[in-house]
Order: structure tokens, then sequence, then C-alpha cells
């Protein structure tokens, strides 16, 4: 700074200098320069090490130039924040392991209750039953005469087609007037086959003989339903008798 002066004398100026005074502002000025100059120096020489902590630090402060590269763990990061990378490629099978040991073997079950007995199949082939006759009957001539003990009643069922297979056996005897005697066998009134007619000899007259004969025939294709199976016998003479005794009617059922 200058001052100016008038010389009295001469029409003159001069300029003299002023003494410069020290304020407050010029202490503060100096102050900031100096801390701006050497105070960040003086900070990394005398701190402490690990003594900035996180309130030390200004938020939103460090950029990615602070950050060491490569020094950051994927668990420093907030669940979701770091992108998902594509599937890998699925690894090869793994070798098959050993087969293990093979266990014990369990104790056996008990036997289960037997079921009942169930209705006979279509293919089945049951023995629908037998008939007996304990005491003798005798028939004389030529009229068919029923023997009411050898009777079987039996039912075909639905399903494959049925016959019947029938045999009679007995003590027989035929006697008097006459050539011979004969039985035959019928299911709901018809003979069953071959039907014998007037041809068919179960036992000839002559003597006193008793004979064991044995007479099978079988039906026709039967209906399903309930049938009715007969044996008759009689002369081939009006004077002809014919003596039975002991005698079994056994009916079974076979395909048609």
């Amino acid at each position: 700074m200058f001052r100016t002066t008038r010389n009295a004398d001469a029409a003159t100026e001069t300029e003299t200098p002023r003494r410069r005074r020290i304020t407050s502002a010029h202490v503060l000025a100096g102050a900031a320069l100096f801390v701006a100059l050497g105070g960040t120096s003086y900070a990394a020489v005398s701190l402490p090490s690990n003594s900035v902590a996180s309130k030390q630090v200004k938020n939103n402060s460090l950029t990615s130039s602070d950050i060491r590269d490569a020094s950051l763990q994927a668990k420093d990061f907030k669940a979701g924040q770091l992108p998902a990378g594509a599937a890998g490629a699925k690894g090869d099978a793994g070798a098959k392991g050993d087969t293990g040991a093979k266990g014990d073997t369990g104790a056996k079950g008990d036997t289960g209750a037997k079921g009942d007995t169930g209705n006979a199949g279509s293919d089945a082939i049951p023995n629908v039953g037998l008939s007996s006759m304990a005491n003798p009957l005798t028939s004389t001539g030529t009229t068919p005469t029923l023997m009411a003990p050898l009777t079987q009643n039996i039912t075909i069922p639905d399903g494959a087609p049925r016959r019947v297979l029938a045999t009679v056996q007995g003590e027989s005897k035929c006697y008097s007037g006459g050539d011979w005697c004969t039985v035959r066998i019928l299911v709901d009134g018809t003979e069953l086959t071959p039907a014998q007619g007037d041809d068919f000899a179960v036992d000839s007259v002559g003597g006193d003989e008793y004979e064991s004969v044995t007479v099978q025939r079988y039906s026709g294709v039967l209906a399903p339903g309930a049938h009715t199976v007969t044996v008759e016998h009689y002369g081939n003479n009006a004077a002809t008798s014919h003596r039975f005794d002991d005698a079994t009617l056994s009916v079974m059922q076979v395909q048609g």
C-alpha cells in the first residue's frame, strides 16, 4: 500500500510506503493454508493402525478407487445384489455304488383262513350226486316201471353247454315168460343215448341166477336250469318179470 504526499513548493506528488497491519483474517487464512498443505500428511503418519471405523467414514464418500481391486467377496454384498450367472452344464453321472448286503429273510407269515367254497365254474365237471336203492323192486310186463329211489334232480348253470352222464349199477334177475329184461335212463322223460327201445337186454330169462349189471347213458346238450334224471325197468313179454336190487344211480355233468 502506498500513501500520496503533496510537496508545497512543487506541484508534484510522491507516494511513500504505508505500514502493513496483520489482522485476524490474515491469521485464519494462514492456518487454513497450513492445514490444507500439511494436515493430510500429518494424519496419515499420526493415526494408529485399525483406528478408523465406520463412524469415521462419511456416508457415500468411498468410491471404486478407494477399494482395492479383487478384495471384496460375495458375502460382502446384500443377498440379491449380485446378478446370478447362467446355469452350468450338467455334470457327469457318478460311478455306480456297490451293491448293498442282502438282508435277512423275514419270518414266514401265518397261513390265512381257508375261504368258502365257491360255485362250480362253467368249465367244472361236478359230480351231481348219487342215489341208491336198498330194497328190491319188481316189474311185470312190457310197461316201463319207475324205480323212484333212483332219481336225481340236477341244475345246469349258465355258461358253457352241458350234458349229463348217468350210470346205473345193481343186482338183476329176469324170470318167467319171455326172453329178456331191460333197464333204461331218462332225463325229463326222454331216454338218454343210446336209446335202447325194445332191443337191449340187461338180463335174460332162464335159471335162478342173480347178476350184477351196469347201464351207462348220456344226454344231449341241456338248457340251463333244473332237470330230473329217472330210471325205469321192464320185460319184453307180458309174462316177463324183472327184479332189481341193491342199485345205485350216479349223474355227472360234462361239457357239451
